[in-house]
């Protein structure tokens, strides 16, 4: 475990006497962690073995054999650097323009950046994905006391969020021989050696998108002991969430001959690490076996809600009162 670095830093008072006022924060974490790696990995000899020029290239991907544990077996054993880095601001802004009339305003913006070298089942550093969110906060509050019984106040805001992963080798699978039915550079499809050793990728990325807006607007009446409200609210939001990376199945090996499936490692699978030095011919050979996947489309909801009928609340005791609501509730895609 790295250090940690936390930082807060905050600021405030009035812009204007007795009619604006402000306060704004900060907050900022840094870290350097390091996650535990034990992982199998290619002996001397088997790396000489390798003739294809497709393997060796990928060779230089796999660290070498820093220990041998009880049983003969070549290892890896080290950490993997996973730093995390975190940013957010905050705003919060009052303004008095009156002595009946209040508004306020809040925003926050919070980005947040990680790598994640191991978490989708990578076995050595390198690899794996580097994730980064941006989220978005804003609400504003208007209120009018238009006279001593009457209120009117309007309340609007949004929320939005945005996560995308992305591989943390943007390497092209063309220049090593691999032919993944695209020409960019989209990373590695990610191939696993029996016995524990797992490279390249991730073959997935998430990606998501979401957002809300809302809008409402209240007026509130005091007539006697009878409390008078009615009410409109508006939400719109979109959605959009998929994944996107390199798949590809092994399962369609099981049925090949032995040396159509030496000849097709991608799935992204290899029984041994001997069957992954002798293979002759590169990873994802065939278009069939592995393809670019692209983000889902972005979906979105509406939701109105209206209150046209009054909301009213008569007090029964000075601890009780009673309530009647009628309303309507709209939503639609």
């Amino acid at each position: 475990m790295g250090p940690r670095v936390h930082t807060a830093r905050c600021i405030g008072g009035p812009l204007i006497r007795n009619h604006a006022f402000v306060f704004a924060t900060y907050e900022g974490q840094r870290q350097q962690q390091g996650l535990d790696v034990n992982s199998l990995v290619l002996t001397d000899a088997e790396q000489a073995a390798a003739r294809a020029p497709e393997i060796t290239k990928l060779l230089r991907f796999i660290p070498l054999a820093n220990h041998v544990d009880g049983g003969g077996t070549s290892r890896c054993v080290g950490s993997a650097i996973a730093p995390f880095e975190s940013n957010a601001w905050s705003l919060d802004l009052t303004v008095v323009p009156t002595t009946n009339r209040r508004v306020h305003g809040y925003y926050a913006d919070v980005r947040d950046h990680r790598a994640e070298p191991l978490l989708q089942g990578n076995t050595i550093p390198g690899f794996g994905d580097i994730r980064q969110r941006h989220r978005q906060v804003f609400t504003l509050n208007d209120v009018s006391v238009l006279r001593p019984t009457l209120v009117n106040e309007a309340r609007l805001g949004f929320l939005r969020g945005v996560g995308v992963a992305t591989p943390a080798q943007l390497l092209n699978p063309t220049d090593l021989g691999m032919r993944v039915g695209n020409d960019d550079a989209v990373g590695l499809p990610q191939i696993s050696v029996g016995g524990g050793l797992n490279f390249g990728g991730p073959a997935h990325t998430l990606i998501g998108r979401q957002g809300t807006t809302f809008v409402s607007p209240t007026r509130s009446a005091i007539s006697g002991t009878r409390t008078h409200c009615e009410w409109a609210a508006t939400t719109v939001g979109t959605t959009a969430r998929g994944t996107r990376g390199i798949l590809g199945g092994s399962d369609s090996h099981q049925h090949q001959p032995a040396d159509r499936r030496n000849a097709s490692l991608a799935a992204h699978g290899c029984q041994n690490r001997a069957r992954f030095c002798q293979a002759r011919r590169s990873p994802t050979s065939r278009r069939s076996e592995a393809r670019v996947v692209r983000p889902t489309a972005p979906s979105g909801f509406r939701c109105e809600g209206v209150c046209p009928l009054p909301c009213n609340c008569w007090p029964l005791t000075h601890r009780t009162s009673t309530d009647s609501i009628a309303g309507m509730r709209h939503s639609r895609p």
